[in-house]
C-alpha cells in the first residue's frame, strides 16, 4: 500500500504541475487536505515538509505553503542545448544487472537492473565526446533504444521514464589512461589518452536515482555553462 504522505505528495505536486496552483499562489491548507483525506496531520507535513525540503514551496507565516517561481537550472539543459551543431552517434544499450564493483562506481544498488547505453558526440566531424549512461530500468518499463536515439537522452528520460526529473549530483575531473580505463580506445584518432570527466547522477522527485552517466571529453573540447543563482 501506498503510504499517505506519499499520497498527499502526488495529489499537491499535480496541482503544481498542472498549474492548478501557480507560483505565488496558496496550495490547499492542512485542514482542508485532512478533510478531503481524512487523514491525520503527520502524513500531510511530511508531504509539505518533502515540497520544502525540495525547494518547490515555500512556507509563509499566516498564508501557510506558498508555490516557488519557476527556475532554469542545470538539469534541463540537453546536450542539443549546450553543443547545438553536435551530433550524437548512440552505439548500442543492453540490460545488465549491478554487481558490487559497477555499485560502488554508479551508485546504484548491487542486484538491479539497469540499461546500459553508450554514445559518442561530434563536432564537425571530430568525435570529442565518449558517455556511458546507466538508466534505472524500474522507469523504463517500455524501454526502447530506437526511441533514445530519436529523441536524446535527457528528453528520452523526461518523456519516457515512470517519474519525474528533478535534480543532479555533478562531479568534473581530469582523468589519465588507466590499464582499466582505456580512454584512447574510445575516440577515432587513438591519440587522446586523458579526458576531463563530467559525472553526474540524476535523481527524482523522492531522490531515486534514474541515471549516473560518465562524459569523457577530449580536453581541448571540454564547455560548461550554468546558471548560479542567489540564495
Amino acid at each position: 500500500m501506498e503510504k499517505k504522505w506519499k499520497i498527499v505528495f502526488d495529489y499537491l505536486l499535480e496541482l503544481i504541475k498542472t498549474d492548478q496552483v501557480k507560483a505565488g499562489e496558496a496550495l490547499p491548507s492542512q485542514n482542508r487536505l485532512k478533510t478531503r483525506f481524512k487523514y491525520s496531520d503527520q502524513p500531510i507535513r511530511i508531504a509539505f515538509d518533502k515540497l520544502v525540503s525540495l525547494n518547490i514551496v515555500e512556507a509563509h507565516q499566516g498564508k501557510g505553503f506558498i508555490v516557488c517561481e519557476k527556475t532554469r537550472n542545470n538539469i534541463l539543459f540537453s546536450f542539443s542545448e549546450m553543443f547545438p551543431d553536435a551530433k550524437s552517434e548512440y552505439l548500442k544499450a543492453e540490460l545488465i544487472t549491478i554487481d558490487k564493483n559497477l555499485e560502488k562506481r554508479t551508485g546504484f544498488i548491487c542486484g538491479s537492473k539497469v540499461y546500459r547505453v553508450e554514445v559518442k558526440r561530434f563536432l564537425k566531424d571530430i568525435d570529442f565526446i565518449f558517455q556511458i549512461s546507466w538508466l534505472n530500468a524500474k522507469f523504463f518499463a517500455n524501454f526502447n533504444f530506437e526511441i533514445l536515439k530519436q529523441n536524446g537522452l535527457m528528453n528520452f528520460m523526461k518523456n519516457h521514464s515512470k517519474t519525474k526529473v528533478s535534480h543532479a549530483i555533478k562531479k568534473i575531473y581530469f582523468q589519465k589512461e588507466t590499464d582499466d580505463l582505456k580512454i584512447s580506445e574510445w575516440f577515432n584518432d587513438n591519440k587522446t589518452n586523458q579526458a576531463i570527466v563530467d559525472q553526474g547522477k540524476v535523481f527524482d522527485l523522492y531522490n531515486e536515482q534514474i541515471e549516473y552517466r560518465e562524459s569523457f571529453y577530449q580536453p581541448e573540447f571540454f564547455k560548461w555553462e550554468f546558471i548560479e543563482w542567489r540564495k
